[in-house]
């Protein structure tokens, strides 16, 4: 069987009654290059390149731009469970929808670039088979340096107090969404209030100082004692020690609400009614990222939403902007505000 011919600008220049010049500057969205084309003209080219169902050659492009039209995707080693992990497979998502409708490719790996020692160039880099790098996952400082020294365009997502200032971050306005999960907490009349986050994370404990300075310009909350349960890694076997330590505690004594990391949270629910207890009942519980499954839990699962999707597509946009020649690469990105999914594992507070 023959192959199917692909359409070439020669065809479109013949459908549209145009030179293969004309075409190249139209398609290429060249306005400024002393050739004077009509809008009429750029019209019909355009109708054209539709009619005949004409598609760029990558490698005509690369050649003729010197960029090869593909990004690359970089999650970290650190990640576990990789792109299973729906906050990250929310980001890929959300980067590759942007590459598409931008007329890029994406190229998805994995590298270890949580230390300095370990810390290996991706065979992209090394022979520039991507025009630029989204980051993601726990990148150190010094892999950071090392991918800007070798000249390639990146952005991160996330990890903006390990590399600040060095590469655009993307992030959430975590701080804000915790603030807001806290008073709605204690608008339900909970004072005892905690939230489990990482120890040793530099980035955790600037959340969390930014947290508490929120809480403590609100008026509304001066009643309540926010505290911090330190965690080693915000997983599963951690949510079950959390349990233990709270059911530990005299019951006068314990949160009666409190703010946990996504794969946590079932864990912790688990062992609650292992133990005959219920929530919201005996405990209010917030995920800190939603997941589509926590909808339908019995109770379903309040949750802050951090709008991964949008991160992917901002870490996108910014990258190919940059690429296109439209923006400098300015490290100041505004945070994406996060959302306070209200579901049903809040509840009043009963003591």
């Amino acid at each position: 069987m023959a192959r199917k011919q692909h359409a070439t600008m020669a065809d479109v220049a013949k459908k549209a009654g145009v030179g293969v010049t004309t075409v190249s500057y139209v398609l290429r969205n060249i306005k400024n290059s002393g050739w004077s084309i009509s809008e009429q003209t750029r019209q019909r080219v355009q109708e054209a390149a539709r009619e005949v169902n004409y598609q760029p050659n990558a490698a005509a492009r690369a050649l003729a731009t010197n960029k090869t039209g593909y990004i690359g995707f970089l999650l970290s080693d650190e990640v576990g469970d990789g792109l299973a992990n729906h906050y990250f497979a929310q980001q890929l998502a959300g980067a590759e929808q942007v590459a598409r409708e931008r007329g890029f490719g994406l190229s998805v790996n994995r590298y270890n670039f949580t230390h300095i020692d370990k810390v290996v160039l991706p065979d992209q880099v090394g022979k520039r088979s991507v025009d630029g790098l989204i980051l993601t996952g726990h990148v150190c400082k010094a892999a950071v340096i090392r991918l800007t020294e070798f000249g390639i365009p990146c952005v991160s997502i996330g990890d903006a107090f390990e590399h600040e200032g060095l590469v655009p971050s993307v992030i959430h306005d975590f701080a804000k969404g915790l603030h807001q999960a806290v008073t709605h907490l204690a608008k339900l009349g909970h004072r005892r209030i905690s939230w489990c986050r990482l120890k040793n994370d530099s980035g955790s404990d600037r959340i969390w100082a930014q947290l508490t300075k929120l809480i403590k310009q609100d008026t509304l909350l001066n009643h309540c004692q926010l505290k911090d349960r330190l965690v080693d890694n915000a997983n599963e076997a951690d949510g079950i020690c959390v349990f233990d330590q709270w059911h530990q505690q005299e019951t006068q004594s314990r949160e009666t609400a409190m703010i946990l990391g996504g794969s946590m949270i079932l864990p912790f629910m688990q062992k609650l009614q292992m133990h005959g207890m219920q929530c919201p009942d005996d405990i209010s519980l917030i995920s800190g990222i939603d997941h589509p499954n926590f909808e339908y839990g019995f109770p379903a699962i309040t949750a802050i939403d951090h709008h991964c999707d949008t991160l992917g597509q901002l870490a996108a946009d910014t990258l190919i902007d940059h690429l296109d020649k439209k923006t400098k690469l300015n490290p100041l990105i505004s945070p994406v505000p996060t959302t306070l999914v209200i579901r049903g594992s809040c509840g009043e507070c009963v003591r």
